[in-house]
């Protein structure tokens, strides 16, 4: 009895430990600054805070806009009063940034021009990305400065120019949280991928396919599948090499299942599913974390767990080609 409390209070011990490290680093954000209010006027009114994120794989700074409806910035400079249209502009001394990234505009309609004009409006997100950062930096500060016109339905503000600063934490950039939006169409040019032909991706992919089956978690089940497939097969070379195939089928499916789910993703809300983001958020970890504890208990023998006898009876399973 006493070896069995010994045990508990170690494994609650090392719970509590892993979930006190995981709320320290989880800031909201590597980037400590308040909101800057940008313009007022009555009710309507606009502001701005900076945030460390990440944008398709490229670390940098998500400035996120947070105002009213009625209030609006100018996207082009054509359309924009006196040429002020809405500028993000990041700099500091120990990083280089590249283009800011805008998302795709509104439409308001301007009664005294009588026209259409592209304008962001309410919560919106411009990424700055960080195009490099000093070597063996940790901590790096950074200043951006925003500066345009912003409207009204009935009016239109003095040109404002404001600046917000910040901190970053680079060696943390890793953990920076996922964040996607549509992109403007005359923008879209700033992110690019690779400019593989389709012949030197596809090869690409399938080299990496075959990495995969020479890691730790992967390599001891080959023989397993091999020989579940040879002993079905039983001497067969026809029924083997066609059970190989629907082995591989139902791998390429499951992979194309993840393809399109992360269409639908994009398309829908403009975000995607990366492989192992679920472990940068710390409430998975935790709860990864305890069900590890639970198990390393049921292991020491501390308690049992039952399986129901309609499954722990079940034979022949994963045999076919369904199988």
């Amino acid at each position: 009895m006493r070896k069995k409390i010994i045990i508990v209070s170690a494994g609650v011990l090392c719970v509590l430990t892993a979930c006190l490290g995981l709320w320290g680093q989880n800031a909201p954000s590597s980037i400590q600054t308040g909101s800057v209010e940008l313009v007022k006027y009555e009710k309507e009114f606009s502001s701005a805070h900076i945030e460390s994120a990440r944008m398709s794989g490229r670390p940098g700074i998500a400035v996120i806009f947070d105002g009213t409806n009625d209030m609006h910035y100018y996207a082009s400079r054509q359309t924009a009063p006196g040429g002020y249209n809405l500028k993000v502009e990041a700099k500091s001394e120990d990083y280089t940034f590249d283009k800011p990234i805008f998302p795709k505009w509104s439409t308001f309609h301007d009664k005294e021009q009588g026209q259409n004009t592209e304008v962001y409006v309410g919560r919106f997100t411009v990424f700055v990305p960080i195009k490099e950062a000093k070597a063996n930096l940790d901590k790096g500060s950074v200043n951006v400065k925003i500066s345009g016109v912003a409207c009204t339905s009935t009016i239109c503000l003095t040109p404002f120019e404001k600046m917000i600063q910040g901190d970053v934490d680079w060696s943390q950039k890793e953990s920076w949280k996922q964040i996607g939006f549509e992109i403007a169409a005359s923008l879209a040019e700033t992110i690019k991928g690779p400019g593989y032909p389709p012949w030197f991706a596809l090869a690409l992919a399938f080299l990496a396919g075959l990495s995969l089956n020479i890691m730790p978690c992967v390599w001891p089940i080959l023989p397993l599948i091999v020989m579940r497939i040879v002993e079905q097969a039983k001497q067969s070379r026809r029924t083997s090499v066609l059970m190989g195939l629907t082995f591989c089928l139902g791998i390429l499916l499951f992979f194309a299942c993840l393809a399109a789910a992360n269409i639908i993703l994009q398309l829908s809300f403009s975000t995607v599913l990366q492989w192992g983001d679920q472990f940068r958020n710390p409430d998975f970890v935790a709860g990864m974390s305890l069900l590890l504890v639970v198990l390393a208990l049921f292991m020491f023998g501390i308690f049992s767990i039952g399986i129901p006898s309609g499954i722990a009876g079940k034979t022949g399973s994963g045999k076919g080609y369904a199988g």
